[in-house]
């Protein structure tokens, strides 16, 4: 963690601002702080471990300590359980995104190519050169990391312990700050030229109140990106049926079976694929298969998508007009909205100049 996020988050209980109470730099790097706790006005404490400032709101950051750094459980932190259902997804998505994005957290070359599949044509990369940009979600930092190469100032947020490999992953680029936040509390003050949501608000309890929440941090003009999961048919339905028992697997489980399930997709459609492809005529049969998308890439990014099917406990799938709602309900405009490989949706749309504050809206300096 540098210094410098302080001047993007805030206390996620109050709004207010976090100073820093305690700090281990790193090997003597007065840049970057370790380990040590922030305190808000109201004495608010959220511990740093690990390099990253943990900015949960209360039950969740009980939840995180108990679960993955209980040598950090303090008197300070310990406000007990909770029970609504609402937490109980959140509590088993952490575990999930926790487990699948320290597992496969590698960083290949073709991320670029991905990063660029994802937000072009609507967000070419010299859209993010000099903006201030909030990555909802950020995984374990892929897109963190190019947004931050193609120069913007990036606030890179993940709910769950992917925020270490996120760390790792960007460590590199002093423009990119890892923050462990919830998206409908987000621990912000500052407000952003450009959010960007990709596969996330699909697993959200609530995703309309999720794009709300965010669409609010936005400066005037500025512009909220979404990828999510379309409507799918065929085999994927086969996948919905099948996440019925894998969600209650435990994750080393559903990693041996993604596993098998990965090698055998492999062998039933990537490896038919590649050799259609240098059929003459054959290849209209070709794009007729599935998940041929992965005939090219690492088997790792294969499976790391198969264990994603198949472990998160929420997945909601969206028709183009259950998007352009939540674009229209935020007042946004210039909306724009494209299928992605027929999978997906991807949407882009630009706050106004002037835009009406909810009461329930915090205020930020």
């Amino acid at each position: 963690m540098r210094e410098k996020v302080l001047s993007f988050v805030a206390c996620p209980e109050c709004g207010t601002d976090l100073r820093i109470d305690s700090a281990q730099y790193c090997n003597g790097d007065k840049e970057e702080i370790y380990s040590g706790n922030l305190v808000c006005l109201e004495d608010h404490r959220f511990p740093v471990i690990n390099g990253v400032p943990r900015l949960l709101p209360r039950k969740l950051l009980l939840e995180t300590l108990r679960l993955f750094h209980s040598d950090r459980m303090a008197d300070e932190f310990d406000t007990g359980a909770e029970t609504n259902s609402d937490f109980d997804v959140k509590r088993r998505t952490l575990q999930s995104f926790s487990y699948q994005w320290n597992v496969f957290s590698e960083m290949y070359s073709h991320w670029e190519d991905n990063f660029r599949s994802y937000f072009e044509p609507l967000l070419p990369p010299d859209k993010f050169h000099g903006k201030i940009v909030l990555d909802a979600g950020c995984g374990f930092g892929r897109h963190a990391y190019y947004s931050g190469k193609f120069g913007a100032e990036v606030v890179a947020m993940d709910l769950s312990e992917a925020v270490e490999a996120a760390h790792v992953n960007t460590r590199s680029l002093a423009n990119v700050h890892v923050i462990q936040g919830d998206i409908y509390n987000p621990p912000l003050k500052s407000k952003f030229d450009l959010i960007y949501s990709v596969g996330v608000i699909q697993h959200l309890p609530k995703p309309a109140e999720g794009f709300k929440e965010l669409s609010r941090w936005l400066v005037q003009y500025g512009q909220i990106f979404v990828w999510v999961y379309g409507r799918r048919s065929g085999l994927y339905r086969v996948i919905d049926a099948m996440r019925k028992v894998t969600t209650h697997m435990s994750m080393k489980s559903v990693y041996r079976l993604s596993f098998f399930l990965n090698i055998a997709s492999f062998l039933c459609f990537n490896f038919p694929y590649k050799l259609l492809m240098v059929v003459p005529g054959a290849r209209g049969l070709a794009s007729s298969l599935p998940f041929t998308r992965y005939a090219d890439l690492p088997l790792r990014v294969g499976h790391a998508d198969w264990f994603d099917r198949l472990a998160v406990p929420s997945t909601v799938y969206f028709t183009r007009e259950e998007v352009k709602s939540w674009y229209d309900g935020g007042n946004l405009n210039d909306v724009q909205i494209q299928s992605r490989d027929g999978i997906g949706w991807r949407a882009l749309g630009r706050a106004p100049a002037s835009r009406i504050i909810n009461s329930s809206d915090r205020e930020v300096g």
